[in-house]
């Protein structure tokens, strides 16, 4: 009896032998159910009929059953959450299993096995075939292991291209606050990013305070970045590794040097809402602290400073981001 028991355990966790003939074949309606946010990410409903096909040895689902099994799939945070439900031809639930995983389709595998193991018939009684007659004192019978049949190997999801474009405004960066815009293009995976991005701001026929003439200045910044994203949710952290250029006009004042260099590093933190299943708001806040920040001077005698670079700065954003 310990080794019938043990037969039909085996049977029931691993479903790896199909069902026999003389069997009984249960049939069921399917209702599966992918939102907007995930049709593209999920596999078709045939997967899951294929899938517990596999274990079973025939086709569960009929379109004529009374029986039904609902699927539903959606996205927890960056993952997808597949629910199925079983109903009885009463209306009763009979079986209720959610499975949440980073790849849609080890997902819906997970619900196909919990759907297999509910109609797996087991007969009431184990047969052991006889013992067999006892070997020669001096005979030796080896038993070979019993196999295991490999778990399915599950690749990673590839990485997805994603760009984005943003509003942006800085302080620290000019004598004044600037404004314009920043973009950016690079890879995403489910929890991980990596980007290279850009950003122009300007300030045009502006005022400051401290130098002899205050009127009439416009500024440009430009940078260059790259940034490497975690993404544990709706929000995400980078570090980021840039080069800048400040670059300064003037008609009244000759400046000299007119243009200001420098290499810095920063943290940017945000986060992101989706809009569609491409499409999503992004909100991030920068810091950035530079090597060697510089002075904006004049060529008259003394080399007045018209102003004195800050190390820090920080900038805030606000823009979609595509994904695909």
């Amino acid at each position: 009896m310990v080794a019938c028991r043990l037969l039909l355990a085996s049977a029931m966790l691993l479903l790896s032998v199909p069902a026999r003939a003389s069997r009984p074949h249960d049939a069921i309606a399917l209702s599966y159910l992918p939102s907007s946010a995930t049709a593209a990410g999920c596999p078709a409903a045939s997967f899951l009929r294929e899938e517990v096909e596999k274990r079973l040895g025939y086709d569960l689902f009929e379109p004529g059953a009374t029986p039904r099994l609902t699927v539903t799939i959606d996205r927890f945070d960056s993952d997808y959450r597949v629910t199925g439900e079983l109903r009885s031809d009463e209306g009763d639930v009979t079986l209720t299993s959610t499975f949440t995983e980073g790849e849609c389709g080890v997902a819906v595998r997970s619900l196909a096995v919990a759907v297999a193991i509910r109609f797996t018939h087991v007969p009431s009684t184990c047969l052991l075939p006889a013992a067999p007659a006892p070997a020669p004192a001096r005979a030796t019978l080896a038993t070979a292991p019993a196999s295991t049949a490999p778990r399915p190997v599950t690749l990673p999801e590839p990485p997805r291209v994603q760009m984005g474009i943003a509003s942006m405004v800085s302080i620290g960066s000019a004598p004044v606050v600037v404004g314009g815009a920043a973009w950016f293009v690079g890879a995403r995976w489910a929890r991980f990013s990596g980007a290279l991005e850009g950003r122009a701001l300007l300030a045009s026929a502006t005022d400051i305070l401290g130098p002899r003439v205050r009127d009439g200045y416009h500024f440009l910044v430009v940078g260059v970045a790259a940034s490497a994203c975690v993404h544990p949710g709706w929000a995400f952290a980078c570090a980021q590794l840039g080069w800048g250029s400040l670059s300064t006009r003037n008609s009244a004042v000759d400046i000299d040097p007119d243009r200001v260099t420098h290499v810095g590093f920063g943290f940017r933190f945000g986060g992101e809402r989706a809009l569609t299943r491409t499409i999503a708001l992004r909100a991030y806040v920068d810091t950035l602290f530079e090597l060697s920040p510089g002075n904006l001077r004049t060529r008259t005698t003394g080399a007045p400073v018209v102003w004195h670079k800050p190390a820090f700065s920080g900038a805030m954003g606000l823009g979609p981001v595509i994904t695909f």
